[in-house]
């Protein structure tokens, strides 16, 4: 059920392209991506058995999806998904169909959730006072935002994605090259 390469790099061209064209709003974006993800957690859990495959990719995904969206989104996602995998195990549970997914895993998915929406409800909050600052100062907020996303993906972004990545394939031994080309 995985996604190759090619398809995932034409997706990524086409929501550009409507969105350097205007063609549709940026929040359908966010919305759309959001759906995906959890359609993609959803059939993992159901014809694969099990996520570990996902969680790693999990870490990257939706936060750049969060940082569009602000903290509503993010916080509502976070539980709406920990919802969805917890129904889909109750009902793994009553014999419909089978889950490999042990529950420890499932336990270890919950803590992500959480971290991505402290992470969106931290950098709405930076957000809003940088923009309170950028006005008193007659700075240009556009320019200063752009300033303040570019640090705050390079410093503090990027070393979180690496340790939550570092985290699951210590905690599922499994490894993310495993799943380069599909």
């Amino acid at each position: 059920m995985a996604m190759s390469d090619a398809t995932l790099a034409t997706c990524i061209f086409i929501v550009n392209h409507l969105l350097q064209k205007r063609i549709v709003p940026a929040i359908m974006v966010v919305y759309m991506i959001l759906l995906i993800v959890t359609l993609a957690v959803v059939t993992e859990l159901i014809f694969q058995g099990s996520i570990s495959s996902f969680l790693y990719y999990y870490g990257v995904i939706p936060f750049y999806v969060f940082f569009i969206a602000g903290k509503r989104i993010a916080t509502g996602y976070s539980v709406f998904l920990l919802l969805v995998i917890w129904l889909v195990w109750l009902i793994a549970e009553t014999g419909i169909f089978i889950l490999q997914y042990s529950l420890e895993e499932l336990l270890f998915f919950t803590p992500l959730l959480i971290f991505s929406a402290f992470c969106a409800w931290m950098f709405e909050e930076d957000r809003k006072e940088t923009q309170a600052i950028s006005y008193e100062k007659g700075l240009r907020h556009e320019t200063l935002m752009q300033a303040i996303e570019e640090v705050y993906y390079r410093v503090n972004m990027n070393g979180m994605i690496e340790q939550i990545g570092d985290g699951i394939t210590e905690f599922t031994d499994f490894s993310p090259d495993e799943v380069v080309g599909q």
